[in-house]
């Protein structure tokens, strides 16, 4: 079981340029307070910006790999309060087909984003990455999946979420987890305040969700995470 983590707001320059152009860095700071004009969160967000930069500097491109796009319409998620959705349908599908057209159309698909979260949060996500689309987490761990919602019934209550690819949270796992009785992020996700929009209303855990992986994929999302403060190579 995962959680619902953070929800993007905002997309901002590729991970090439934010590295390799200083007249970049002006604009991600704007991209920060256009999301964030509370001068408080600006000052949380651009403590965690500088100290992620800091980690993002010394990404390789084998590291960088990692945040890659990944294509399979079986790979799901939904709330623990409602039903499995049906990924064999030929009309789920097609939707999760289509969500590729936009993308392939772009000049830069291969190159990796930073993006603006939910929760103060920041990521590096795959080019294919949107406003709105919805990063699932897992207990523990610093394995976190980029997905797109898929609304049913025009219910939000009723969504379930498609694949788009793997992602990187500039949130450290907490010191506490290392005895893996503590992980302050996964509480609050499990609570559904990360991502209210798409929390469960009136179930013990609104922001639970079941990901449905195959064993290629879990690889994936899985090659080098950090488990407590152990990293998994």
């Amino acid at each position: 079981m995962g959680y619902l983590g953070e929800e993007i707001m905002g997309i901002g320059p590729s991970y090439a340029s934010l590295i390799g152009e200083s007249r970049t860095q002006p604009l991600w700071d704007n991209c920060l307070e256009t999301h964030y004009p509370d001068a408080s969160d600006i000052e949380i967000l651009r403590k965690t910006s500088e100290q992620y930069m800091k980690t993002i500097l010394s990404y390789e491109d084998k590291d960088l790999s990692r945040f890659q796009t990944i294509i399979d319409h079986r790979i799901v998620a939904w709330s623990i309060a409602t039903p499995r959705p049906q990924t064999s349908d030929p009309g789920y599908i097609a939707k999760y087909g289509g969500m590729w057209n936009d993308d392939r159309k772009q000049p830069d698909h291969v190159e990796q984003r930073i993006c603006v979260c939910t929760g103060r949060q920041i990521a590096i996500v795959p080019s294919a990455a949107k406003p709105g689309d919805v990063i699932i987490r897992f207990w523990n761990c610093s394995a976190a999946i980029l997905m797109r919602p898929c609304v049913g019934n025009a219910n939000t209550q009723d969504t379930s979420f498609m694949l788009v690819g793997r992602a990187d949270v500039a949130e450290a796992v907490d010191e506490d987890t290392e005895h893996g009785t503590v992980d302050p992020r996964a509480v609050k996700g499990l609570s559904g305040s990360l991502s209210p929009k798409y929390a469960a209303r009136g179930s013990q855990v609104p922001g639970g969700v079941y990901v449905d992986l195959n064993f290629q994929t879990l690889q994936l999302i899985t090659s080098s995470i950090a488990v407590g403060a152990v990293e998994r190579k």
